[in-house]
């Protein structure tokens, strides 16, 4: 058993010397592990690795873990009284139910700080990976993926409404997501670095431990990464992790149009404010019409 496996790792710097003053610990036995202890889920069941670290925590947090244990206590709290995942706050959650439900708009958008686009990095099939990769990862749960609960209710709020759609960013990326109804263009980052730059660089803090056939892999499911998300979450219909940019969202009586406007990272770096129409040809557009609850690109 794991435990029994860290208490002879530490039991052996002790024996060594190494941890001056400290006396070695007792394993447990088998009939105390199988039949005394209680069972529960475990910092290392959710990808944790080290004390004071982020991954498995903030960053590439095991996703079947951790969607038992949001579901166990979203339902643990709605029993007891309370409200789980309430990232609003009762007040501002009533004031959005009303605006959802009494909207006399064709169209709805709602405006959220972060994206409700999942980013998944599904390894189950790399088998090339070591074991403990060999399974789905939310990689931030600092957005929606981190109140999964709370977002399918919202979601089928929005849906039940109809014509709805939700704008968002923060992640630094461009995404535009598909939820058959509802849909989300989630903007880039203007001028900070993107998400590609991010997960690339967090990398060889992951691969510590990796041999060199399993580092090359997971380079390529990185330098891959639009097509990595995109394998991990099948809403996710449009994805562009390297470029900056901007959206202008246009709404008319019949239509939502989301114009995505996308520009080589690199052209941040310099400053272009006494020649704007030298930096304006260097945007590449991207174009998605969001009507009756369909959604196409069109070319751009």
């Amino acid at each position: 058993m794991i435990f029994n496996q860290l208490v002879e790792q530490f039991n052996t710097a002790v024996r060594a010397g190494q941890i001056p003053g400290a006396s070695e610990l007792p394993a447990i036995d088998d009939n105390t592990y199988n039949n005394v202890l209680d069972r529960g889920i475990a910092y290392l069941h959710f990808g944790k690795q080290q004390f004071f670290t982020e991954f498995g925590a903030r960053y590439m947090v095991v996703k079947p873990t951790f969607d038992l244990y949001a579901r166990y206590m979203y339902n643990v709290m709605q029993q007891t009284g309370q409200q789980p995942e309430n990232v609003f706050g009762d007040v501002q959650q009533a004031w959005l139910n009303d605006k959802i439900q009494n909207s006399s708009a064709t169209f709805l958008a709602l405006a959220s700080p972060v994206s409700t686009t999942s980013l998944i990095l599904d390894f189950s099939a790399e088998t090339i990976l070591p074991a403990a990769f060999q399974t789905a990862f939310y990689l931030y749960l600092d957005q929606w993926d981190g109140f999964p609960n709370k977002w399918a209710e919202l979601l089928a709020t929005l849906k039940q409404r109809g014509n709805a759609l939700v704008l968002s960013g923060d992640i630094h990326a461009s995404f535009v997501t598909d939820y058959e109804g509802v849909v989300d263009f989630t903007a880039p980052a203007i001028s900070s670095s993107t998400d590609h730059t991010f997960v690339r660089d967090a990398l060889p803090a992951v691969l510590s431990s990796f041999n060199e056939a399993q580092r090359q892999r997971a380079e390529e499911l990185v330098e891959n990464l639009e097509e990595t998300y995109k394998a991990g979450f099948e809403q996710m219909k449009f994805a562009d992790t390297r470029k900056n940019g901007y959206v202008i969202l246009t709404i008319e009586a019949d239509k939502v149009t989301s114009t995505f406007y996308l520009l080589d990272s690199k052209m941040v770096e310099t400053s272009y404010y006494d020649n704007p129409a030298a930096l304006a040809e260097h945007f590449v557009t991207k174009t998605f019409v969001f009507p009756q609850n369909l959604l196409t690109e069109s070319v751009g």
